[in-house]
């Protein structure tokens, strides 16, 4: 079994092989996929005949990006030293 996939419906450019399980389902992982994305998959499988079908192009959403983190700037009133430990001194 195949799984294409790739970020067009139309150019599934990247692609995994895996086995189906005894019960005929799948599952697997990707790595690499980046945030906030939509993603376009198709399954092809070949029975031992030779003979291949696929599925038709299914699509998923990679959770949204984490928002950064805000900075911040600490300071101390005069006469004070700001330690490792952000007190004042």
């Amino acid at each position: 079994m195949v799984i294409q996939y790739g970020t067009s419906a139309t150019a599934l450019s990247s692609s995994v092989s895996d086995s189906i399980n005894a019960s005929g389902s799948v599952a697997h992982s990707l790595s690499g996929l980046v945030c906030g994305t939509t993603y376009y998959y198709q399954v092809i499988v070949k029975n031992s005949a030779g003979l291949t079908t696929s599925s038709s192009v299914q699509s998923f959403t990679t959770a949204a990006c984490p928002k950064p983190i805000s900075t911040c700037t600490l300071s101390c009133p005069p006469g004070f030293t700001l330690q490792a430990d952000q007190s004042c001194r």
